[in-house]
């Protein structure tokens, strides 16, 4: 069965920081709470 967060549409935003994270060499713990915490942020008001 597919996973729900794997089909979901990425934003071009959201794709160039994933993609530079890796470039940088960013390790899969520190970019998931990169993304997490900019997720959390951005929906604070």
């Amino acid at each position: 069965m597919p996973h729900p967060v794997l089909d979901a549409p990425i934003s071009p935003l959201r794709q160039r920081l994933i993609d530079d994270m890796a470039l940088r060499r960013f390790s899969r713990e520190t970019q998931r709470n990169y993304l997490r915490d900019i997720s959390r942020k951005s929906k604070s008001p």
